[in-house]
């Protein structure tokens, strides 16, 4: 048997289980599951650093402005960049505006 076969023997005779009546096999080709590193707040920063150079890009490219503070307030007294989509027959992105 070649080293794969061996491999796939003894997770099948080690996965062996009665159950009632009958018996239960684990998969051979089924790792056990790695946990993965929590990494949540580095793609957060990563996310926040690509967002803020996107709308620097903007700006400098004349695509958007800086608002005065009397242009903050939205909808409701919030303020905010509110995303809209925009299509055509060619494509489809999202955009701030």
């Amino acid at each position: 048997m070649s080293v794969e076969d061996t491999l796939a023997f003894e997770m099948l005779a080690s996965s062996i289980k009665n159950v009632g009546a009958c018996f239960e096999l684990g998969l051979p080709w089924k790792q056990a599951r790695k946990e993965l590193p929590d990494n949540r707040v580095s793609v957060i920063a990563k996310i926040a650093e690509c967002y803020v150079t996107s709308i620097e890009k903007y700006v400098f490219d004349g695509h958007a402005r800086l608002l005065a503070t009397s242009e903050l307030g939205g909808p409701n007294g919030r303020g905010g960049i509110y995303h809209t989509t925009a299509s055509s027959t060619r494509i489809s992105r999202t955009r701030l505006g």
